[in-house]
């Protein structure tokens, strides 16, 4: 219960410390903050009725689609000891006509990890596993949707085995 506590109160904090630019009303942007929170809330009860003890939720805002009110991306899931975070999801919300909605769900999140490509001004997901990664930069699309708008080649990187040994 605690922890539970911890992570909307976290939540709380963080939704409190964005701000909108010029083209969005402040009551868009505290509709949006509201809408968000309950969403939050819902991963965090969702993902402790599978596992109080291993289900971990990181999120952040962006503004995306450029219209003055951050997007709500969120990686989820139950962490495995065998699998790791394998079975880990990514979504993305955005704020329309006074309420969230879910632009994209169900993105492989396994050994990945949300960035943002500051020149591109895109969402990127970092994908690295085993000595491989990859980059792939996310937009929103036309209807509202989220699409992926290029992705890196993959490369290779050192890595070490079990016994720290470099491979």
């Amino acid at each position: 219960m605690k922890r539970h506590i911890a992570v909307t109160a976290a939540a709380l904090i963080a939704l409190a410390a964005f701000t909108g630019c010029a083209d969005k009303s402040s009551s868009d942007i505290a509709a949006s903050k509201s809408e968000y929170k309950k969403l939050i809330e819902q991963y965090v009860n969702d993902g402790w009725a599978q596992s109080e003890e291993h289900f971990q939720l990181a999120y952040f805002l962006y503004d995306m689609d450029k219209d003055g009110v951050p997007e709500l991306f969120t990686r989820s899931g139950v962490y495995g000891e065998i699998d790791g975070d394998e079975g880990f999801k990514i979504a993305v919300c955005t704020f329309r006509d006074g309420e969230a909605v879910v632009a994209a769900d169900g993105i492989d999140g396994g050994h990945t990890y949300l960035g943002v490509d500051a020149g591109a001004k895109q969402v990127v997901l970092c994908r690295a596993h085993d000595g491989v990664g990859s980059f792939t930069w996310l937009e929103m699309a036309a209807d509202g949707g989220v699409t992926e708008a290029k992705t890196s080649d993959e490369f290779t990187f050192r890595s070490t085995d079990d016994e720290g040994q470099k491979n």
